[in-house]
């Protein structure tokens, strides 16, 4: 593919650098610039008749570098963590340009794994591990030293070294604990 610089403020001329690149769908690709304090989110479509590809929308981050980032196709959204932990919830409009729909958690460390939660009997909610073992869901801190997490229907399992837990999602509240063995992850 060949390289079409995306449009920035005249101000600058270094050569750009796209990171945390993710593909959104068979036609689009996500990608942030990281300058300075700020970053700066691109959505582009992919030429394949041309192999380049063209920048459709943009969208200015004021609050740090963006660190990393996760999407869903279906949902035309996706999400994005900062270094100084804010996570930003993007969605696509279909003309189709980047909005700003809601900020998250200011986290105490990176994010390790991310799911948007649509679940028929709770409201959508967005569920966040971190680096340091600690589970969130939206805000709210969860649970501490957790390894593993999964979406089962109307549950969150996750694990911690000995134990397998389960949490209503309506209700935020643990339903039903085991033993399991030393270790074990979903």
């Amino acid at each position: 593919f060949q390289r079409q610089e995306p449009e920035l403020e005249r101000h600058w001329t270094p050569p750009v650098e796209l990171g945390n690149f993710f593909l959104l769908d068979e036609d689009h690709f996500v990608a942030t610039v990281n300058i300075a304090e700020k970053s700066i989110v691109f959505l582009f479509r992919l030429l394949f008749e041309t192999k380049s590809y063209k920048t459709i929308s943009s969208l200015k981050l004021n609050s740090g570098a963006v660190c990393s980032c996760m999407g869903f196709e279906t949902l035309q959204q996706f999400f994005m963590q900062t270094l100084n932990g804010k996570v930003y919830q993007i969605s696509i409009n279909n003309e189709p340009t980047l909005k700003l729909d809601k900020v998250y958690q200011q986290l105490d460390h990176g994010v390790l794994t991310m799911e948007w939660c649509r679940a028929q009997s709770a409201q959508d909610c967005l569920i966040s591990l971190l680096y340091n073992q600690r589970l969130y869901i939206d805000n709210e801190l969860l649970a501490g030293d957790v390894t593993s997490f999964c979406l089962a229907g109307n549950y969150l399992a996750y694990t911690k070294l000995t134990e397998l837990n389960f949490v209503l999602l309506s209700t935020r509240q643990h339903a039903y604990k085991r033993n399991m063995e030393r270790g074990g992850r979903l």
